[in-house]
């Protein structure tokens, strides 16, 4: 019998012969593949590997784009002091439908990635509820995207 059909009948519970388990293993001599399924890497294999993903390496690299600054600067008391002054400005009410009190979000109308000049100018601030910020044109890097997908169409067109 070929080797597969061996392996079929030993998974569904067929036990071979001494015979033929001496045959099955004399055909897995020196295979590679069959040895390699239960590797252990060095500390300095992983450390290789993992640096080998990193940065510029990395599978989702987009370039020099500062998202650890731009996380810390959103976790910052100074963004904190603009976001209660953007509240307290507006009496803590949706600028658009009027509804006060609630969840509410303190939107940047310039957006906080491109503008970095104007991110704590409380005059760049609106306090919105979260429907009304979810229907700017400009939530979750809205805006970010469309002037991608506009400058792609114009690249695409000439």
């Amino acid at each position: 019998m070929r080797q597969a059909r061996l392996r079929r009948r030993e998974v569904l519970g067929y036990i071979n012969s001494p015979e033929t388990r001496l045959k099955i293993s004399a055909s897995q001599k020196g295979n590679s593949y069959a040895k390699g399924k239960h590797w252990k890497l060095s500390k300095e294999a992983c450390e290789n590997i993992s640096l080998g993903h990193r940065g510029e390496k990395a599978w989702n690299w987009i370039g020099n784009i500062e998202r650890d600054n731009n996380y810390r600067q959103r976790k910052s008391f100074e963004y904190a002091q603009w976001r209660k002054s953007v509240f307290q400005r507006d009496n803590y009410t949706c600028v658009f439908c009027g509804c006060r009190g609630g969840k509410l979000n303190a939107d940047h109308i310039l957006s906080f990635a491109t503008h970095k000049e104007k991110r704590f100018d409380v005059s760049n601030g609106r306090t919105l509820c979260v429907p009304c910020h979810k229907a700017t044109d400009t939530y979750a890097g809205r805006g970010q995207r469309r002037a991608k997908l506009t400058e792609l169409k114009t690249l695409v067109h000439r």
